[in-house]
């Protein structure tokens, strides 16, 4: 029961959350990609681009630009097909093998050429299309998560605010939110990573370091049990917002000091349990949470107060 007090109420605000906003992602259909194909622009980049996977030389992309320009100012040119380098001519030509059996007749050399064009200049729009609705969804994405992030650390807020109610409704209930309650304020201030890290010197944490990949693996494992309900983050991915964070913030640390950084973590977990002890689930859920969640979420007041905490553990780290 202990355990499911931290999912039921993720799960619940959560929900309820979602549904009063109405997340959708970007799905247009054919026809509107269509339409706004026609509105789009090329430039020489997205010729450049089109041709970056043919062997060509310097030289024959330069020309291929030109010649791309001119066939867009007049469809009705003459002499594409000579203009095309050899690579292109075949690619043109095989085309027209194409487009021959469905038109039921030879299709000439200069068409087969103009085919490969439209080709290049339809991919060129399509491509850019899908880089605008890419961003789009990426925006939409990251909206949600932000809001996910943020009714999670409210609903666990709100239920800490309202202890004593429950207390007088569900005393044992009022003391496990209590114990969530401890380890949610014990966890962002990395103290027992500073005690831990008594324990080693810079060589043995260096070497610890260097097998990072089997730690993290191990970490992963242990904390995520079915049986608690509760998903914590790959810890792998703290090391990017911790690196990006702190390069925000004006500090610089070495990757070898991010990488024993979050090696510590693992180590200083070891004993835990996350499946006998609500305390350990809570104290750890916390700990990952409050470094990934800015994965998504702008820092704030609270992110910077978690990430100078952070700070002076990897300062210690420096120092042995």
């Amino acid at each position: 029961m202990e355990n499911k007090i931290i999912d039921s109420v993720i799960t619940d605000e959560v929900m309820e959350h979602l549904e009063e906003n109405d997340y959708e992602l970007p799905t247009p259909s054919k026809e509107e990609i269509e339409a706004q194909l026609e509105s789009i622009k090329e430039t020489e980049e997205d010729y450049r681009s089109a041709v970056s996977f043919y062997d060509l030389t310097d030289n024959e992309v330069t020309e291929f630009i030109k010649l791309m320009d001119d066939f867009r100012k007049n469809k009705d040119m003459t002499g594409a097909f000579d203009r095309l380098p050899a690579t292109l001519q075949r690619t043109a030509l095989a085309l027209g093998s194409i487009a021959k059996e469905e038109v039921g007749h030879r299709v000439s050399k200069d068409n087969c050429a103009k085919l490969l064009l439209n080709e290049f200049i339809h991919d060129a729009k399509y491509e850019k299309l899908m880089n605008d609705y890419q961003q789009e969804m990426q925006d939409t994405i990251k909206e949600m998560n932000e809001g996910y992030a943020n009714i999670i650390n409210e609903a666990f807020d709100d239920t800490f605010a309202k202890i004593d109610q429950i207390k007088a409704e569900d005393p044992e209930k009022a003391e496990i939110i209590q114990k969530v309650k401890k380890a949610f304020d014990t966890a962002t201030t990395f103290e027992r990573q500073k005690e831990y890290l008594k324990k080693f010197n810079g060589k043995k944490l260096g070497k610890l370091a260097d097998r990072m990949v089997g730690e993290t693996i191990y970490f992963n494992k242990k904390v995520n049990k079915e049986s608690t309900g509760v998903v914590i983050p790959d810890i792998n991915e703290l090391w990017d917002v911790i690196r990006m964070t702190s390069i925000g913030l004006g500090k610089a640390y070495d990757n070898l000091t991010i990488s024993k950084f979050i090696v510590l973590i693992c180590k200083s977990c070891e004993k835990l349990d996350v499946e006998a002890n609500i305390y350990d689930l809570a104290y750890v859920y916390k700990m990952i949470d409050s470094i990934y969640r800015y994965k998504f979420a702008p820092l704030d007041e609270n992110g910077e107060k978690i990430f100078n905490n952070i700070f002076e553990v990897l300062d210690l780290i420096q120092e042995v």
